[in-house]
């Protein structure tokens, strides 16, 4: 009687166990995802092989990515600069990236293209993103960056674009003080 009820108990140990440990989740999503970032390289294409995708491909993932989202976030204006056009003809709205580091000239341009294409599509780039990680990386000063942000601001309002300016700044609260740049909170401040 006593290896009965034990294996009774034993049994209902097993059947507790199984039932608390079943997976439970949220529900499956049905809807739209608030947004994606993107880079439309196919596998093995790379910019530094000057191996980039054709406006067909990247048609194809923006065709793709709409079903699932009506945004997507780029991290640089000269690589793929056709993506705004196709993203138009699709319908999608996108958070353009200017990539700042340490080639001063490529920075320049970066943001002219940026400029240039918010203007050329005013309504589907609807937010702008300048410099994102370049203090995380330390590729400028705090008081480069802000130098930047400022002559961005100013072409900005110059080119009349009618566009929410999202100036985001990753670490920025961790940047080291320099001597040559403002200290943390003014960094803070500026942005």
């Amino acid at each position: 009687m006593a290896i009965v009820l034990a294996l009774i108990v034993a049994a209902m140990n097993i059947g507790l166990w199984w039932y608390g440990n079943l997976p439970r989740g949220p529900e499956d999503w049905h809807g739209k995802v608030g947004g994606y970032a993107l880079s439309v390289f196919q596998r093995y294409q790379s910019p530094f092989k000057q191996d980039y995708p054709s406006d067909d491909e990247i048609a194809s993932d923006l065709k793709l990515l709409h079903r699932y989202t009506d945004h997507i976030r780029t991290y640089t204006m000269q690589q793929n600069p056709q993506l705004y056009r196709l993203a138009q003809k699709e319908g999608l709205k996108v958070m353009a990236g200017a990539e700042i580091d340490k080639r001063l000239d490529n920075n320049e341009r970066e943001i002219e293209l940026l400029i240039a294409k918010a203007r050329a599509y005013p309504d589907t780039i609807t937010r702008i993103i300048v410099g994102n990680e370049v203090l995380f990386r330390n590729d400028l000063t705090p008081g480069q960056m802000m130098a930047y942000l400022d002559d961005f601001r100013f072409m900005l309002v110059l080119t009349v674009v009618s566009l929410p300016l999202l100036l985001l700044i990753r670490k920025a609260r961790s940047a080291p003080r320099t001597p040559d740049g403002p200290s943390e909170p003014e960094l803070v401040h500026e942005v």
